[in-house]
């Protein structure tokens, strides 16, 4: 009896009653890029969780992602803690997403919550850190995608200048018909407009653009009279937010490196379809040809023709008649796509950087890039454009230029802010109320960024700070944390990317938090290179500590045999002038429609043993029935010099190598490695149109420490079994709800324990949202026979205001009856502001 006291005494003491939210203690990290047909967003979670299912599988505003946690996250939550954190990541606008929230409570699984302001279908995969997970988002069926589609390689035929096209016709009489409605009708279209170009002169056409964003678009031309000059403008609207436009922007730059986006008024709005032009001639501009743009109005070729034609332009080549062969490799690219295409632009390129046409010329260097990226010419092409933009500065054009303008959206600058008070208070039969925490948890999130022409720049601050109420030996202490502090540049024309300051980092040999460097240099599309140096972390509230630094170095391959992404690294750690780590590795990961696969390993070569080895299996059928399977072998801790210190006297390996070698050392630090087996195995399937059943399996398995250096033994634990099967409902009664019942059963070497869990979350208002959950739990203690029955009821209660801001409520508590009675509340109550 006494050591089950001793448990529990030591459990509440450890563990949080309430929830835990502090900015990056759940979720690490999450940005939204492009992708094509859609958006990608990548979630970077503090430790690992197993991606279990998704539902529904259907297009909604709201996707539930489940997760089942591993190893120090199951360890953590065990006695009933929470976990939850909220997100809007940059660019969320990119995948229609509104906001990203992560909870996880109890032994149960875990769960993130997508919401998006439009119906969306997504595709999850996970990454093999079992810490981050990539969310591949597309538009429903019949809605405007969330970011315009990748362009294919062949545009759509241009028109000849000064007329319009039937398709352009049709949109002029559509929104001929719009102009008639009502004002207020008016005021609700699109209001956004890209400045592609401004010149003192007339434009006479466009370059060919990518025909999804010409579709629902028009080009057209606009004059502004600046100082007495007149400027000829040329646009392409409309876009119904200034994101949306930013976006296709992004896909115009290699085009129109000036461009920029403005909002337009009613009247050039309504003035836009008159003014409408096709595509330019390839010669009225530094235009970037595409293959087959013109072929619905040249004269057919045969082969034959266009070797000759090859043949003639290289002749013109070598005798320096380069407008001659201009003319007849802008002819062969008119041409439908052949054999000779893709030469045939590359050389282009190359006669008008010859002619002196630069400006052309890297358009044409940059859309062959876009077109052919892993071609046997890529990097002769990658090389002439960085000569190019190295060489002439981004203000050296043929065309004139508009008098500069500052433009506020090239900085963008977002976070948020939140401040949380925070009561545990327990009491055990007989004894008096310990309060276990008192505090208030104030936490600042913000992030910086500026894109330019070339480069893009990136910083992110992160900091915490816990004020202790209790104050004394009895609390915990003030502290403060610094999560991240690092600033971020890349260049888009080298390749080279620079992330310097505290950071985290999962892969490429890298164990976590770090103070340092990381250098990368994407050499082609599908190759990356990385260096990475600095100094670990063990904790947010620590400082610099020099007296540990790694350097490691590793190599991304992706989309190799279109279906495997590789990492490859080597890592090397020195602590207090001796080796620490010496390991090499690598994550290989392949996807398809309907599997993925995610493997990686960890040698230590100094050691000479296997610190990791996992690997990660999802199949989902077509009747959206999937399995998942886990394997998972690792030291715990990772194996290092370092771990000698664990249970020493002494705080350095400086001050433990004055009385031992340094095999001793590592011979103490094998010691104090233990080894841990995991095995998983789920099933998860839809029943009905609003319900998901998942079960899964898993065993567990600790190797223990021998006796060394005056430290005890840690025994085996024994295989650990988990059994959980959990039902899970949404908009049941309303739409948005979303219930979970579950049951868990776990059979270990000391306790098994059986616990039901009721989980539900109700909108009952667009702002306002309750969230009572239940926990019920029968533990038996196999050594002498006890047991114990808990009960766990908590209410939370969250109201969103003016887009920004959200109040939060919770409170719980757990009765424990038996031969161990307690009982302990939690509040949790505070508020959270995002920009």
């Amino acid at each position: 009896m006494a050591s089950r006291r001793r448990f529990w005494v030591a459990l509440v003491a450890w563990l949080p009653a309430g929830p835990l939210l502090a900015a990056g203690l759940a979720l690490e990290n999450a940005s939204v890029m492009r992708a094509s047909g859609g958006a990608s967003i990548e979630v970077r979670l503090r430790c690992p969780y197993r991606y279990v299912d998704h539902d529904p599988a259907a297009p909604a505003r709201r996707v539930r992602i489940t997760l089942a946690p591993l190893g120090d996250c199951a360890a953590n939550l065990a006695g009933g803690g929470s976990l939850r954190e909220a997100s809007r990541p940059p660019g969320r606008e990119m995948a229609s997403l509104q906001e990203l929230e992560f909870v996880a409570r109890g032994d149960a699984e875990g769960f993130l919550t997508l919401s998006f302001s439009q119906p969306a279908t997504v595709q999850v995969r996970q990454r093999g850190d079992l810490r981050s997970l990539v969310v591949q988002v597309t538009a429903a069926p019949g809605r405007a995608a969330a970011v315009p589609a990748e362009a294919p390689p062949a545009a759509a035929a241009a028109t000849p200048r000064g007329r319009l096209s039937d398709e352009q016709r049709a949109r002029a009489e559509q929104r001929a018909r719009a102009a008639m409605q009502p004002r207020q009708a008016q005021s609700r279209a699109p209001r956004y407009a890209i400045n592609l170009e401004s010149s003192l002169r007339p434009s006479d056409g466009h370059r060919p653009l990518p025909p999804d964003l010409l579709a629902g678009h028009v080009v057209y031309t606009t004059t502004a009279v600046i100082k007495g000059k007149t400027w000829h403008r040329l646009r392409l609207g409309f876009f119904a937010g200034e994101r949306d436009a930013e976006a296709a922007l992004s896909r115009l730059r290699s085009l129109y490196p000036r461009a920029w986006v403005t909002r337009v008024s009613d009247a050039e709005r309504a003035q836009a379809d008159a003014r409408a032009i096709g595509a330019a001639q390839p010669d009225n501009g530094p235009v970037a040809t595409t293959p087959g743009a013109a072929a619905a109005t040249v004269p057919a070729r045969s082969a034959e023709e266009l070797g000759q034609m090859m043949d003639e332009a290289r002749a013109a080549m070598v005798a320096g008649e380069y407008p001659r062969a201009i003319q007849l490799y802008t002819a062969v690219l008119e041409q439908p796509e052949n054999q000779y295409s893709r030469d045939a632009l590359e050389f282009l390129g190359l006669a008008r950087e010859r002619n002196g046409q630069s400006a052309h010329a890297v358009a044409e260097y940059r859309h062959y890039l876009e077109l052919y990226p892993e071609a046997e010419g890529a990097a002769r092409v990658r090389q002439r454009l960085a000569g190019l933009t190295a060489l002439t500065p981004p203000v050296a054009r043929t065309a004139f230029r508009e008098p500069s303008r500052r433009r506020g959206a090239d900085w963008e600058v977002y976070g948020g802010l939140s401040q949380y008070y925070r009561r545990d208070d327990t009491q055990f039969a007989g004894q008096e109320r310990v309060t276990a925490q008192s505090s208030i948890l104030s936490d600042a999130d913000v992030s910086v960024r500026r894109r330019g022409e070339r480069t893009l720049f990136s910083s992110r601050a992160t900091f915490g700070h816990l004020y202790d109420l209790i104050g004394g030996d009895d609390g915990p202490g003030n502290r403060t944390r610094i999560y991240y502090l690092y600033a971020d540049l890349q260049d888009e024309v080298t390749g080279l990317g620079l992330r310097l300051g505290r950071q985290s980092l999962r892969t490429s040999g890298v164990l976590g938090r770090f103070d340092g460097a990381l250098l990368s240099w994407q050499w082609r599309a599908n190759t990356r290179f990385n260096l990475t140096v600095g100094y670990p972390v063990d904790s947010s509230e620590d400082g610099l500590n020099t007296n540990r630094q790694f350097t490691g170095l590793s190599v991304d391959l992706s989309n190799l045999l279109e279906r495997f992404d590789l990492n490859l690294f080597y890592n090397v750690q020195q602590a207090y002038d001796i080796e620490d780590r010496q390991a090499l590795g690598g994550e290989l990961r392949y996807y398809d429609s309907h599997r993925s696969l995610v493997a990686n390993l960890d040698y230590d070569v100094g050691f000479g043993e296997l610190n990791s080895l996992m690997a990660l299996g999802n199949w989902t059928f077509d009747n959206r029935w999937s399995i998942n399977a886990l394997i998972d072998q690792r030291k715990s801790p990772f194996l290092m010099s370092s771990n000698a210190l664990i249970g020493q006297p002494v705080g350095s390996l400086d001050e433990l190598l004055l009385g031992l070698t340094e095999d001793e050392v590592r011979a103490l630090a094998a010691d104090r490695t233990g080894e841990v087996f995991s095995a998983t195995i789920g099933l998860s399937l839809p029943l009905f149109e609003r319900f998901q059943l998942n079960a899964d399996l898993t065993m567990n398995d600790f190797t223990g420490t021998p006796a060394s250096g005056g430290v005890p033994a840690v025994p085996d634990s024994g295989s650990e079994y988990f059994y959980s099967l959990n039902l899970i409902g949404t908009s049941l009664l309303k739409e948005g709800d979303s219930s979970i019942v579950g049951l868990r059963y776990a059979d270990g070497s000391q306790t098994t324990t059986t616990s039901l869990y009721f989980d539900t979350r109700y909108p009952l208002t667009r702002s306002l949202r309750i969230n009572p959950r239940l926990r019920l739990a029968f533990r038996d203690f196999l050594a002498d026979g006890g047991s114990e029955f808990s009960a766990s009821p908590a209410l939370r209660l969250l109201y969103r205001f003016a887009r920004h801001y959200t109040l939060e409520l919770e409170t719980g508590g757990e009765w424990v009856s038996g031969d161990n009675e307690s009982n302990s509340y939690f509040i949790f109550a505070g508020y959270r502001a995002d920009f």
